[in-house]
This record gives structure tokens, C-alpha cells and sequence, in this order.
């Protein structure tokens, strides 16, 4: 991945539950992340996807960021982890 670039990518999230899914946020920890959920109410077995951006640009080497998924479920945060490894 060069050294002006953005990663896109995103991941498909389905409502396992009997209930309504709530989605009440979905917050990066760093501002180099942009992210978005095309759903953020989610009756049983509906689907959603969450996007992200990420900016690679003047970052070489690994690195570890995570999105903060805040929803109506037992466990009230759920972490997704993205690693990466932008090689100039």
C-alpha cells in the first residue's frame, strides 16, 4: 500500500438475536478512521454493513486501531480490531 492511500474495506454484521439490534455507536479510536453503518436498527436476522476508511498516508510499518461498536446487547461494547502493515 503506498504512502498516499486509503484502505477501504467493510464487513457484514447480522442480527443473531430474537430482538431488536440497536447499533448506538460505531466510533473509531483514531481520527485516520472514517466509518459508517448502512443500519443501525436491526430486526432478527437482518444484515447491515460496516464501512471503514482508513488513511495510510505518511504512516509506515504496523499498526493496531479499533472500531467501538456501542449496541442494546448483553455486552454493551464490542471492539473490532484492524491491523495493518502499510509498506512504502
Amino acid at each position: 500500500m503506498g504512502n498516499e492511500s486509503h484502505l477501504q474495506r467493510g464487513c457484514n454484521h447480522k442480527n443473531a438475536g430474537k430482538g431488536v439490534l440497536k447499533i448506538q455507536a460505531v466510533d473509531p479510536d483514531c481520527s485516520c478512521t472514517d466509518v459508517s453503518v448502512t443500519k443501525k436498527e436491526l430486526s432478527a436476522g437482518d444484515t447491515c454493513l460496516l464501512k471503514f476508511v482508513y488513511n495510510t498516508h505518511l504512516k509506515n510499518g504496523k499498526y493496531e486501531n479499533y472500531i467501538c461498536i456501542t449496541a442494546n446487547t448483553d455486552s454493551l461494547v464490542h471492539i473490532l480490531q484492524i491491523n495493518s502493515l502499510v509498506d512504502l
